[in-house]
């Protein structure tokens, strides 16, 4: 193969289409397999959609890690309220424009859309040179960018991130992903200051705002973690509603509401940020009755979390959404004890404690999980 060209000046100047053409030319061969442009197009496609298409109907990029259809292929949907439309796939995940020119990613792992970018061509331009980085001067996979385990370095996943940003500044998944990659380096600062820029961003970016519970959970902030995960759970619940709400009244329902939603029999968002919230409260309100009891304000007992009538109020809420879902956390909880996972056997028995705080089981798998002894949940790895 021959070698990727280096100080390749940028075609186009500010031309971001005629910057993404030249950076993929800079690959070696057989890298990317891009098609003629295409002849004929959809006159209703959003013109930056066009644009790209009339510089090349798609193709395979970087080993086809991005699939880009040809234009013939695209299909139109309604989502969430919105005209989309289909255009490829980026791992497995579909993406697809939106009239206002935003890419929309489908997460395999949530089922839920993010918004990926700003624009295509820009999004496609950063991803193409983030993606690089995965790659060696033969354009052969590097193998060092992994870890024993096969999941990808958090160092070059937060490089990956800001190469696409540079590119796309309202790549807001990527804002949420960069976050994610500090978090797991314990820049714990720098991690909440991209989570709030994503959620300043999209309000709505429920991951985002579950990440950061998850910050201020680590740091001992547990009023700020209980809030975080409210918010991320009213924001599920709004989504779910507002996806429930087009699929009933779509013409074609099962057309509207494909890739939407949850696949039956899989545990859905509300419900599982509702129960983080549940146990946040729990354990804020544990803190404060220490608290309490250090300053000789009351006895300095075990607290009884029935009386948190805000983890009352979330755990309810959790419950509406799952029926059997504190029985999987007990047999989850149950399963990850006997595989030696002592810190995430205790969250998740916590979280089953903070929606039914009278469950023997769940009382008898808590104690059990304490005989181990002095078990904490640690975040640096996530």
């Amino acid at each position: 193969m021959a070698k990727r060209k280096r100080g390749a000046a940028a075609a186009g100047g500010d031309d971001v289409l005629a910057r993404l053409m030249a950076c993929l030319e800079n690959f070696p061969h057989g890298v990317h397999n891009i098609h003629p442009p295409a002849s004929l197009l959809d006159a209703a496609l959003p013109p930056v959609l066009s644009s790209l298409y009339r510089a090349f109907d798609g193709g395979d990029l970087l080993w086809e890690t991005v699939l880009l259809w040809r234009s013939a292929k695209i299909t139109r949907k309604h989502v969430a309220g919105d005209i989309r439309y289909l255009v490829g796939e980026i791992r497995g995940d579909l993406i697809c424009v939106g009239a206002d020119d935003r890419v929309w990613r489908k997460e395999s792992d949530t089922g839920e859309w993010f918004v990926e970018g700003s624009r295509i061509d820009r999004w496609l331009w950063g991803t193409v040179e983030a993606e690089s980085l995965l790659y060696d001067e033969d354009g052969e996979f590097d193998a060092g960018v992994y870890d024993d385990f096969g999941d990808l370095d958090p160092a070059t996943s937060e490089q990956m991130c800001r190469r696409l940003l540079k590119r796309d500044k309202g790549a807001v998944a990527s804002r949420w992903r960069l976050g994610q990659a500090m978090f797991r380096q314990g820049k714990w600062q720098q991690a909440r200051e991209q989570l709030e820029e994503a959620v300043a961003a999209d309000p709505a970016f429920v991951w985002a705002w579950f990440e950061l519970a998850q910050i201020s959970e680590s740091r001992g902030e547990w009023e700020s973690a209980v809030a975080e995960a409210e918010a991320a759970a009213e924001a599920a619940e709004a989504a779910e509603a507002a996806e429930a709400a087009e699929a009933a009244g779509a013409a074609e329902t099962a057309e509207a509401a494909e890739g939407i939603g949850a696949d039956a029999g899989e545990v859905r968002t509300p419900t599982i940020m509702w129960a983080a919230a549940a146990r946040l409260s729990a354990a804020a309100f544990r803190e404060r009755t220490a608290q309490a009891g250090d300053s000789g304000e009351s006895p300095a007992t075990e607290p009884n979390i029935e009386s948190d009538g805000r983890r009352a109020r979330f755990a309810q809420r959790a419950l509406a959404h799952g029926g059997d879902f504190l029985a999987r956390l007990r047999s989850g909880a149950e399963a990850l004890l006997e595989d030696g996972s002592l810190e995430q056997a205790l969250e998740m028995a916590e979280t089953a404690r903070a929606l039914a705080p009278r469950d023997l089981q769940v009382i008898d798998l808590v104690r059990r999980i304490a005989a181990h002894g002095n078990v904490v949940v640690s975040y640096k790895r996530r």
